[in-house]
């Protein structure tokens, strides 16, 4: 079966030497690792059985047998204002990173600003395979501290059409303004192909001019509204 290959581009030293994309297998969150291996058994003069975990749940050991994980390359402090106030700010611990806001009349008023912040966090990597083939985003739930306070939603790749892989993040609002903590190697998403094909991540560091010309190259604003699927017509032309 033929192998799908994607390169994967940064120009950031540090985020090529420490903050690679890995298999799903190599987040499995360590609560999980430190649950009994075997069901332990019960015999109380209440019940008599065996205590189950989810150690044995098949939906969550093969999940992490899917796709990649993108982890976060830099600490995160975000910081949002109480409900009803539409205040936000956030800082990365490496000075350099960044992020954009969409406002909420882009999904019409659906988790208003006045409830959440939308915070879109702009990655350090650029993706790029010769395949037409759609990747899963699905929320890395288990492996997130405080999943009350963020939504992180799902949606779908194709590093055919685009390069990006910009992580959404919507911060809940509470009676009172509140600080949240992202940190270092956090997972933002895990991405699953949709195939059965095998697939091979193949890493490179390329200078800050290399970087822009695939960035731009990989989908830019040549329209108003619906750019990726005009250039994506125009690449099936």
């Amino acid at each position: 079966m033929k192998k799908i290959i994607v390169n994967a581009y940064t120009n950031r030293q540090e985020i090529f030497e420490y903050s690679k994309l890995k298999p799903s297998s190599e987040f499995v969150p360590s609560w999980w690792k430190d649950l009994p291996s075997k069901p332990e058994l019960v015999n109380t003069q209440e019940y008599l059985g065996y205590k189950l975990n989810m150690r044995g749940c098949p939906g969550f050991v093969d999940l992490y047998k899917l796709g990649y994980m993108l982890p976060l390359w830099s600490d995160l402090l975000v910081e949002v204002g109480a409900k009803g106030d539409t205040s936000y700010r956030w800082q990365f611990s490496d000075q350099y990173s960044d992020a954009t806001v969409h406002p909420d009349h882009q999904r019409n008023k659906f988790l208003p600003d006045t409830e959440y912040q939308h915070i879109k966090i702009n990655a350090p990597w650029l993706l790029e395979t010769k395949e037409d083939l759609n990747w899963a985003v699905v929320p890395p739930t288990w492996n997130v501290d405080n999943p009350e306070n963020i939504i992180i939603p799902p949606g779908v790749l194709n590093f055919k059409y685009q390069r990006q892989i910009n992580a959404n993040l919507l911060f809940k609002r509470d009676k009172e303004s509140k600080i949240i903590k992202i940190k270092f190697h956090q997972p933002l998403m895990q991405i699953i192909p949709l195939t059965e094909k095998p697939v091979e991540f193949r890493f490179h560091l390329i200078s800050n001019e290399e970087w822009e010309n695939r960035k731009n190259a990989g989908g830019y604003g040549c329209i108003f509204s619906r750019s990726y699927y005009k250039l994506k017509s125009l690449m099936h032309k």
